[in-house]
This record gives C-alpha cells, structure tokens and sequence, in this order.
C-alpha cells in the first residue's frame, strides 16, 4: 500500500526562468478608441526579472506583431537571447506531422534579422508560457477596467496602459503585481542583435492604419 501511495504522489517541479528568455502574446480587451471598440495589445515578458512591455494596436496582424516586437527591443535598447510563442499563424505557417514547423517568411526575415532564437509552446497548451500569459491578465485587469477611452492609440498608450519598464511594480505606487522575477538580466542575457529595423520589412501596402494608430516609438518598423 505504501508503494503504491508513493507512485501516485503527486510531484512539484520548481520552475526556473533563466535570463535573457522572453515570452511574446497578444491580448484583447474592450476599449472605446474612435470607432474602434475592441484593442489588441502586444505584450512582451521577460520571466527572469519580469521586466515588460505592452503596446496597443486596433488589430491583431502581422504588421503590428512586427512593430509590437521592434518597438520592444527599441525600448530594452537589446535583443533577448530567446522568445517562447504560441502557435500563431502570425509565425507559423505549418506544423509538419514529426513536429517541425514551417515558419512564415515575415517571421523568417524578422527572426534572420534580430537574430534571436524562436521557441515555441506545444499545441493548445497556453501554460507552457504562463508568465505573459499573466502580464496579459494583470494589464487586462487593472489598466483596462473599467473599459477607457481615448481618441488614438498614440493617447492609450501613453494614458492608459502601463509605462514600458518592469511591470512588477505599476504607476510608481510601489504596489506590486505579483509578477516578481528572479533577479535582474544580465548582460550575456542579450545578443547582439540589429537594432535597426530592416528594410525588407518596410511593407508599404495597409502602412498609414497601424502607424497612424500605433504609440510612437524611438524606433519603429514602417508596418502596417
């Protein structure tokens, strides 16, 4: 009987987020912004020190997923060494039948052009990247209710969700999320990536919709 307990006790695995690991989603919420009822909005995790970035955009595409990730290394000023998604059809194309998956060419150029290594959960299992699962829920919660309103996306993201830094603690209130990492990243938690956005992804067809609605970044692709 004892034997038999001890094979079906259940057993706890430590998680442990090493620097320089991100992980990358989009959510949606409910805000009124123009005519626009219903926002997407970037979010950018980085587990070990729970440093984020979040930007709003009015549609879930491959040109702001494309802004969504430049304006992000914009902001950290470097590149993460890793970034764990979704199955997202934003980067990927197939999943052959032994697992490997066929990536898009958008997503092609712009992980050949950062250089960062891609990741990607299993299928249908959202917990593999639970930790911006959870910042899309904290920024859901206490920066999008009640439901705000704005008159651009430049003016939502400057005044209504949180200021690009680390999320584990929000509008200076030292209140924190909950979302506290490990420590901070280190400097060999980054690559040396190309900062400057490529050129062969300045696609020029839909460009005014998403720069025109999209927070002003220091630098940021010309997608839309």
């Amino acid at each position: 009987m004892l034997a038999r307990r001890q094979r079906l006790r259940e057993v706890f695995v430590p998680l442990r987020h090493d620097p320089g690991h991100a992980q990358a989603d989009f959510g949606e919420a409910v805000a009124v912004v123009g005519g626009v009822e219903q926002i997407h909005f970037f979010a950018l995790d980085l587990p070990h020190s729970d440093a984020g970035f979040v930007q709003a955009y009015p549609t879930e595409t491959t040109e702001a997923f494309c802004v969504g990730h430049a304006a992000t290394f914009s902001f950290f000023g470097k590149v993460p060494k890793s970034i764990l998604y979704d199955n997202t059809t934003l980067a990927v194309a197939r999943i052959l039948g032994d697992g490997t998956r066929q990536w898009t060419r958008v997503f092609s150029e712009l992980q050949s052009h950062y250089l960062f290594l891609d990741r990607f959960g299993r299928p249908g299992k959202g917990n593999d990247k639970g930790k911006v699962e959870g910042l899309v829920g904290y920024v859901r919660r206490n920066f999008l209710v009640p439901v705000p309103r704005a008159t651009s996306f430049d003016a939502l993201n400057a005044n209504c969700l949180p200021a690009p830094k680390n999320l584990t603690v929000s509008n200076n209130s030292g209140a924190t999320t909950g979302l506290e990492g490990q420590g901070p990243e280190t400097a060999s938690a980054w690559i040396a990536g190309h900062l400057q956005c490529p050129a062969y992804l300045q696609i020029q067809s839909r460009i005014s919709d998403v720069r025109s609605q999209a927070a002003a970044t220091p630098d940021r692709c010309s997608l839309a």
